[in-house]
């Protein structure tokens, strides 16, 4: 399925996405539509790949990534349907306007979740149990400037974004400085020797 996230650390009001293989489960139809609390989905990536009719229906899906009954318990995460071919699952979001999903907060790397039951695309900061479990092979990272969201999509595979933020320093994306300037538009800027795009990117 797919994942959101506050990609690289940004702190300046992302969020971001990520996208899962998809994987097979038993018939839909057992203890209830798929995507509710009663038959969570394992991503919403696998939930929209089962359920075409919710293309353009974002909202709050239950999911459960290593099935029901077995590990974590399943949770509410918030599905964007629409864009990008829809099945993007949030992991984490942003506002910008606080330290608390700032570069060197613990929140991107361990286990302790933030307003995690305000399960919506609204401004705020927060840290999903999505970002603990959900496997994903894309990552779509957003940036919101008054009215309007700039996206960004690009392939990086994982068990979890978790994990990723766990695999140590710089771990390379393939993007471009350009493209990440774009989420900001138009009036962005970096300084001249900004140039590696990476998880954890680190000068030191």
């Amino acid at each position: 399925g797919n994942t959101d996230v506050n990609d690289i650390k940004f702190n300046d009001g992302n969020c971001g996405y990520t996208t899962s293989s998809y994987l097979c489960s038993t018939n839909d139809k057992i203890g209830g539509e798929l995507g509710t609390q009663t038959n969570p989905a394992v991503s919403c990536k696998d939930l929209i790949g089962k359920r075409p009719e919710l293309k353009t229906k974002d909202a709050a899906y239950w999911l459960d990534p290593d099935g029901v009954g077995t590990g974590a318990a399943s949770y509410q995460a918030w599905c964007e349907m629409t864009t990008d071919g829809g099945g993007w699952t949030l992991v984490m979001k942003s506002s910008g306007a606080s330290a608390t999903l700032a570069y060197d907060s613990a929140y991107w790397t361990n286990t302790a979740l933030l307003n995690a039951t305000v399960v919506t695309m609204t401004s705020a900061d927060a840290k999903y149990s999505s970002f603990l479990n959900v496997p994903f092979t894309e990552v779509r990272a957003g940036m919101k400037r008054a009215t309007t969201t700039n996206w960004l999509t690009f392939n990086y595979a994982a068990t979890s974004m978790r994990a990723v933020m766990n695999s140590g320093n710089n771990k390379l994306i393939t993007s471009t400085r350009t493209a990440w300037k774009a989420l900001v538009g138009s009036d962005a800027s970096l300084q001249l020797n900004c140039n590696r795009v990476a998880f954890n990117n680190f000068h030191g």
